[in-house]
C-alpha cells in the first residue's frame, strides 16, 4: 500500500501551545492505526508567515483565531482562512481559540473551517480524533481512485485484446 504524507500546518501565536501542539501532532504520526501515514508538521506564527514561508500543499491547517499580526489584512483566523480556502481548496482547516463565542464559530465554519477546537484540557484528544477520521477519509479516497485505476486499465487491456481479435 502506498504512503501517504500528510502535510499539518499550525498558525498559532502562543509559542508554548504552538509547540505543544507540533510536538503532540509529531508524536501522532507514529501513533496512528495506519503505518502507512506520515504527518510532516509546520508550525507559523501568524497568518503572514504562513503564506510567506509555506512551500507545500497544506492537507490539514489548525487555525487560531485571534493572532498577532504585522498587517492589518491578517488580524484574525476569519481574515486568514478566507485568504487560505481561496488558495489551498482542498485543504481542512480547523479552527483552535480560546472563543467560545457561537458566532465566532458560525463565521469560521461558513468561511471553509471543517471543525472548531476549544482550548481546554481536552482539546488534544479531539485533535487525535480530527486527525484518525482525516486519514481515515483520505485512505477510502486513495483506496477508490486506485479501483478505479484498476478498471480502467482492465478495460484498456480488453479493448485492446478485442480490436486486436476483430482486425485478424
Amino acid at each position: 500500500m502506498k504512503t501517504i504524507q500528510l502535510n499539518v500546518c499550525i498558525i498559532e501565536d502562543d509559542y508554548i501551545y504552538n509547540q505543544l501542539l507540533s510536538s503532540y501532532i509529531k508524536g501522532l504520526s507514529s501513533r496512528l492505526a495506519d503505518k502507512y501515514i506520515t504527518l510532516r508538521v509546520f508550525s507559523f506564527k501568524t497568518g503572514e508567515d504562513f503564506f510567506k514561508n509555506n512551500d507545500c500543499y497544506p492537507d490539514i491547517v489548525f487555525l487560531d483565531y485571534y493572532l498577532d499580526s504585522e498587517t492589518p489584512e491578517a488580524e484574525t483566523g476569519l481574515q486568514i482562512i478566507k485568504k487560505l480556502k481561496a488558495k489551498y481548496t482542498k485543504s481542512n482547516v480547523i479552527s483552535i481559540t480560546t472563543q467560545n463565542q457561537s458566532m465566532i464559530v458560525a463565521e469560521l465554519m461558513k468561511q471553509g473551517a471543517i471543525d472548531f477546537i476549544p482550548k481546554d484540557n481536552i482539546s488534544f484528544a479531539r485533535v487525535d480524533l480530527i486527525i484518525g477520521n482525516l486519514v481515515r477519509l483520505m485512505r477510502k479516497k486513495q483506496r477508490r481512485s486506485q479501483r478505479i485505476l484498476e478498471f480502467t486499465t482492465i478495460f484498456i487491456i480488453m479493448t485492446i485484446l478485442t480490436l486486436a481479435y476483430v482486425n485478424k
